[in-house]
């Protein structure tokens, strides 16, 4: 073999040896930049979703913000007219307590001494919103006892002269007093002020104070002499 023909040969060898080497690394190379795109492709469509996802919660976030401010507002609303309401409740009843009071009802003085005066009272206690108001207001007068609570109201309600026309029952030529409406304000009041065990107690102590009219009355009579 003469020396061109080593040189050829030793140019073919070196190319074949790089062509041996280089081919590999090219396609390794391109194998490993595929899989840096797919990798890259990977991220970045988590991202995306990632992004997507974040941006679905905010927008709820947002729209539930959104009906909890319309929630709180209504329902600073309603305290604001129930406030209203109340305060409008309680300045109605406080004139109806002045102007329904039963000792300031017109046409009848207290304590009651005439007959006429003493129907008027029994017109006004038929009306039911007039009778409950008088058991609240008698209710309040207290007492240590249901015949204590008794004695004080009805001192209040009708003179000692006036009591002597009524018996409970109506004996010894008296009139019932056991039927009339102020009778059945007066049981009821003790029942509200909680100062009986019974309508029967209560019953006993109007008997027993319409019985001692004279006496009150004899007594009365004696400490102006």
């Amino acid at each position: 073999m003469n020396r061109q023909n080593f040189n050829v040969l030793s140019v073919n060898e070196c190319t074949n040896t790089n062509t041996i080497f280089v081919i590999p690394y090219l396609r390794s190379l391109s194998k490993n930049l595929d899989r840096n795109f797919i990798l890259t492709g990977t991220i970045w469509m988590k991202l995306m979703y990632l992004t997507l996802v974040f941006y679905a919660d905010f927008k709820t976030l947002m729209q539930q913000n959104l009906i909890l401010r319309a929630l709180v507002t209504d329902v600073l609303s309603d305290v604001k007219e129930i406030k209203q309401t109340l305060i409008e409740q309680l300045r109605d009843n406080k004139q109806e307590s002045v102007s329904s009071s039963l000792f300031t009802l017109p046409g009848t003085n207290f304590p009651i001494n005439e007959e006429e005066e003493f129907q008027n009272l029994e017109k006004i206690l038929d009306n039911e919103n007039d009778f409950k108001n008088a058991v609240t207001e008698l209710s309040k007068l207290g007492g240590s006892s249901s015949y204590d609570f008794i004695k004080r109201a009805l001192s209040l309600i009708m003179t000692n002269d006036y009591a002597l026309r009524y018996s409970w029952m109506g004996r010894k030529g008296k009139k019932p007093f056991c039927h009339l409406n102020i009778s059945k304000v007066l049981i009821r009041s003790v029942e509200q002020a909680g100062l009986c065990k019974s309508q029967k107690e209560t019953e006993t102590a109007i008997q027993n104070w319409l019985r001692r009219a004279s006496d009150r009355k004899s007594f009365l009579i004696k400490k102006k002499e």
